[in-house]
């Protein structure tokens, strides 16, 4: 029986949002049905295409305008099953604003309010409970210094900004918190006007941080938080942190809001309660120096400020009091205690983003140690100097988001042996681990543990470009192959599939590094011997890429572990500054794979943006 048969029905709104993106990706996880509304198709497709694993197991709805007369009405009234939890977080957070009234606080108010009215008249009996995305401004006092140190805030609290000062200052971020808290106070007087079937939890989460899932379409995506709490001192926006000072100093990571919406449909805790989110304490200078400890290519870049003195001066935040909703959250978990992630951990994720930062300022060495590995495969790894206008075509990792579904394992076990792999990975996950055990004792010497990729019917045309490029975050010192096939092997009658031919790369994962390969450098092979005078890959069809872990003839085994940040197709050419340069200065890694010969200029930082978004 299906999720969607077992009545485990979710309603998300606003499915691709920095927030949204991540419950969505939680609720697939753990197995509900899910209709999501999106503002247009072109959302919905989006959404696919960064997560194509999601294909078919989403219904989209589109919903384009809130303020419009009962915009949720036909999706209740033409569901098949009916929803047992509904989701909202679709609300306005766009500062350029003109008029206040109708471009943030009626399209938050009203689309909250429809909602709730469309449950409560079409819902049913089976709807149990409704979740709103809040938010820490509808809690705090917008005309208190946030920098004085006060009355710690708790669920008790209400902001008592209103429309009127926000419009009569033209002040859109007043404009914001009064659309928060006016939508959520609209929202507990119609739970007590119409008591409906189904009880309310609203989670009210200071200023969101952390890694971006939803879709990317350029600059202008990152979310507002990310960019003014992280970005901004990689962009240049804030060049000095002195002159920096945060309307906020409370922080959550998305990972964790994501978590605590899917957590509260079912919490018997969380039902009637405002449930307060904030994981710690967040200042302009403990941002700058996570990120010019973890990313040491953009020091030159961030600004240093004080790196001793994390508060400004003179700055005393006010606090808050989380006992209530700690011991709410905490009933909410397996384990019986709600963990947050930490400051440094959220913004070294968002920083990394789409994990492309790294060859930004820096140069990757690309070499691999001859130390007791074969000599098959291991010729130079070319170091190339690339420019902001190289093309990527990301397969998996950063844009693509990881999904564990997508794999599947091809193991010694189907000759006998004992080896086994996996592909550890999510949605919301920075990268990817491919990890096992290889046993070469069963099959006397030989073995092999691999991770491929599924579906016959997948196939990508890489013909206009250059080569792959694959980004690993860490590895365990041993040598593993990646494989590219263009056709899908039949299989046998015990399941197996047929022997085809492959074209394998062997690198050396010695730690964080790109490795680009070039279509060249793949060599054919047929059940693992090279085949000198096979045919071309087809680039215009590759339909399977796979990675793996052998023996090589004893000299390897035990367990493995290699962290794939991410995997695309390159298109590339060279910088020069002298343009009668020839190429071969770039190439820095000698025949005998010898240390780097020298180091040459770092490219500049030009469009961090856009390939921390995966756009270049």
């Amino acid at each position: 029986m299906s999720q969607l048969e077992s009545g485990e029905h979710v309603l998300l709104t606003g499915a691709n949002g920095f927030v949204a993106s991540h419950i969505l990706a939680i609720l697939l996880e753990r197995g509900y049905a899910v209709t999501a509304t999106v503002r247009s198709q072109q959302k919905a497709d989006d959404i696919i295409k960064t997560h194509s694993s999601w294909k078919g197991r989403i219904n989209f709805v589109i919903v384009s305008d809130f303020t419009s007369q009962g915009p949720f009405n036909a999706i209740f009234e033409n569901l098949k099953v009916p929803f047992t939890y509904i989701i909202h977080t679709a609300s306005p957070l766009n500062f350029n604003v003109k008029n206040i009234q109708k471009e943030m606080i009626e399209p938050a108010v009203m689309g909250t309010t429809q909602i709730l009215e469309s449950a409560h008249r079409h819902g049913g009996t089976s709807l149990k409970r409704f979740v709103l995305l809040g938010s820490a401004v509808s809690v705090l006092n917008s005309f208190e210094d946030m920098s004085r140190e006060g009355r710690p805030y708790t669920e008790e609290d209400w902001n008592p900004v209103t429309a009127t000062q926000a419009i009569e200052r033209q002040d859109t971020v007043l404009g914001y918190n009064v659309s928060k808290t006016e939508a959520e106070d609209a929202a507990w007087k119609f739970m007590k006007t119409n008591n409906p079937v189904f009880d309310l939890a609203v989670i009210n989460p200071d200023i969101i941080t952390g890694p971006m899932i939803h879709p990317i379409s350029g600059p202008g995506s990152i979310n507002e938080t990310n960019h003014f709490a992280i970005a901004s001192f990689i962009d240049g926006t804030n060049p000095k942190v002195e002159d920096v000072r945060f309307p906020f100093y409370h922080f959550v990571d998305v990972r964790d809001v994501a978590r605590s919406h899917v957590d509260a449909l079912t919490n018997p805790a969380a039902g009637g309660k405002r449930i307060l989110l904030i994981s710690g304490l967040i200042t302009p200078q403990l941002v700058v120096n996570i990120i010019r400890k973890h990313f040491p290519a953009l020091r030159d870049k961030v600004p240093e400020g004080k790196p001793d003195q994390v508060l400004p001066d003179g700055v005393h935040p006010t606090g808050w009091d989380m006992r209530v909703s700690l011991d709410v959250l905490s009933k909410g978990t397996n384990e019986g205690q709600w963990k947050y992630i930490d400051l440094e951990k959220s913004v070294t994720d968002a920083t990394s983003a789409d994990q492309h930062l790294t060859s930004q300022d820096q140069f990757q060495t690309y070499s691999a140690s001859h130390r007791s590995l074969p000599k098959c495969h291991l010729k130079h790894h070319q170091i190339i100097k690339m420019d902001s206008k190289v093309a990527r075509l990301p397969l998996f990792g950063g844009p693509r988001a990881w999904h564990s579904s997508d794999w599947t394992s091809t193991d010694d076990r189907v000759r006998g042996g004992s080896s086994h792999s996996h592909m550890s990975c999510s949605p919301a996950s920075l990268f990817a681990r491919f990890h096992g055990n290889l046993d070469i004792t069963t099959l006397g010497g030989a073995g092999f543990a691999s991770q491929r990729t599924k579906g016959e019917d997948r196939s990508w045309d890489l013909s206009g470009y250059d080569g792959l490029e694959l980004h690993i975050a860490r590895g365990d010192d041993k040598l593993y192959t990646i494989t590219l096939k263009d056709e899908t092997a039949p299989k046998r009658s015990d399941g197996r599939q047929e022997s085809t031919l492959s074209w394998e790369y062997d690198f050396h994962a010695d730690g964080e590094k790109r490795i680009f390969i070039k279509w060249a450098d793949f060599k054919p092979t047929y059940r693992g011997k090279e085949q000198v005078d096979a045919r071309p890959l087809d680039l215009t069809g590759v339909k399977q890429i796979s990675f793996m872990m052998r023996s090589f003839f004893g000299i390897q085994e035990g367990d493995f572990s290699l962290d794939i940040v991410s995997v695309a197709a390159v298109r590339y050419k060279y910088y020069r500054d002298d343009p009668e340069e020839e190429e071969e200065e770039y190439v820095l890694v000698d025949e005998k794979l010898g240390p780097v010969a020298e180091t040459p200029k770092s490219r500049g930082w030009l469009g961090w943006i856009g390939e921390c978004c995966g756009l270049i």
